[in-house]
Formats: structure tokens, sequence, C-alpha cells
């Protein structure tokens, strides 16, 4: 039985390899597309040592992948890998090329915090509560 299964897959194992090859072709011309259209030099920011630039690099290389695996595990033919493969990456490129502008490095982020003051005691807040703890 082992050998039939092996036998299988050494058969297979041409086709599935131009697969892949396929498959990943279509990563590489998407991740450089997405460093077209994206405004900044990831290369450049990542060599810098900058770890946000390299941590959403790497999530965008993912979100590029997780459909080509899709596409590789479910196609049947190279091109149905390639009309499928296509279409996941034009999304997945359109929604990177959709979203808001970021704002310029010159200004630093508003970020406003509520005020913080200490709660009070549970005497103070509920002077009757004072006489149940008894």
């Amino acid at each position: 039985m082992f050998e039939t299964i092996l036998t299988s897959a050494m058969r297979a194992m041409p086709t599935f390899a131009l697969q892949l090859g396929v498959t990943l072709a279509i990563l590489v011309a998407s991740v450089l597309a997405y460093r077209a259209i994206t405004p900044m030099d990831e290369t450049k920011l990542i060599k810098e040592g900058n770890i946000a630039a390299a941590t959403a690099f790497g999530a965008a290389i993912l979100s590029l992948a997780l459909p080509l695996g899709t596409c590789l595990a479910r196609s049947v033919s190279i091109p149905d890998i390639v009309i499928w493969g296509a279409i996941a990456c034009a999304v997945q490129l359109g929604t990177f090329a959709a979203r808001p502008p970021r704002r310029s490095h010159s200004a630093p982020p508003i970020l406003v915090l509520p005020s913080l003051t200490p709660l009070p005691s549970p005497a103070e807040s509920a002077p009757w509560a004072a006489r149940w703890d008894g």
C-alpha cells in the first residue's frame, strides 16, 4: 500500500512543482507590485532597523501568500492557478492601494487620553455603604 502511495506521489511531483513555481512567481510579482504602490521604501526602512516596517511588510507578504496558497490547494491546472491567483492578488493590492493616505512623519500623531483620576473609595461614593459593612 505504501508503495502505491509513493509511486502516485512521485508521478504527481513534476505537476506539483510546476504549479508551485507558478504560484511563487505570482507571489513575487505581487510583492513587487505592492512595493511599487506603497509610498515608502520598506527595504530601506528595514535595513535601518525599523521593526514596524518589517512587521508591516511581513504581514503584507503573508496577506498576499494566503490567498495564493488557497489557489494552489484548490486549483486543478496551471491556467486555473494563474486566473484565480491574479484575481486574489488584484483584490489584495486593490485594498492596499485604496487605504487612506498616511500622515507625514513631520508631525507626531496626536493621542488624546481621557482624564485619569483616582476612583473614590466606597465610603466616599456611597456613604450608606459604610453602614452595611458590619
